[in-house]
């Protein structure tokens, strides 16, 4: 049976916008059976089928989640990769605003440089985040320098942080290295100087890189 007969069944002997006039005619019967393969080839195109995805495209090593899709074209995401040879973030805690604006002076360019002027707010920074060494304030407000070190020091990965305590040449008298824990390598002075700043931060980078 062919294709213009299956569409005269189907629609009760009207078919699709032309009649069958009974002609026994052959090309009036090839026009006839043209068009209805025309017409259902367009049917066949307008059909919508669900086709299972390729898949190599949600197995094996490839993650779907790693392409953007848009319309056609598939492009890859460009995932963050960590810097192996970032700056050593270097870490202040001081309530002195002059020290910590000079301190930035110094640091900006060549560290990532952290100031915080309560322990509240730098131990909250610290509990995700290991520093090359940190500077604190030995007067600082709130809670004493030792506590907020021994503090920072229970946070994974900031064991071995090295410290040093900043204040004025009397307030650091009242401070013996020699009595101190062995992580507060040592003082340093106001007004600071870059000099001074620099030996402590050298002395701790260039142990961890010959570590």
């Amino acid at each position: 049976m062919g294709y213009s007969e299956d569409i005269l069944k189907l629609t009760g002997g009207k078919g699709f916008g032309f009649a069958s006039k009974g002609s026994d005619n052959n090309s009036d019967e090839e026009t006839k059976n043209t068009k209805a393969q025309s017409i259902i080839s367009d049917i066949n195109k307008v059909v919508v089928t669900e086709e299972k995805p390729d898949k190599h495209e949600y197995e094996g090593s490839l993650n779907p989640q790693d392409f953007v899709i848009e319309s056609d074209l598939v492009t890859p995401v460009i995932k963050a990769v960590k810097d192996e040879k970032a700056k050593p973030l270097i870490v202040v805690v001081d309530d002195d605003f002059e020290t910590l604006d000079l301190i930035d002076i110094y640091l900006k360019r060549d560290y990532t440089y952290e100031s915080f002027s309560g322990p509240r707010e730098a131990v909250f920074f610290l509990n995700h985040h290991t520093p090359e060494i940190v500077f604190v304030d030995c007067k600082i407000h709130t809670m004493k320098a030792l506590t907020f070190m021994e503090i920072v020091r229970t946070g994974a990965g900031n064991e071995n942080v090295p410290f040093v305590l900043v204040g004025t040449e009397e307030e650091l008298e009242e401070f013996n290295l020699d009595y101190l824990p062995e992580y507060v390598i040592g003082k340093l002075k106001r007004p600071v100087a870059r000099k001074e700043l620099m030996e402590f931060i050298t002395k701790v980078t260039s142990k961890k890189e010959e570590e």
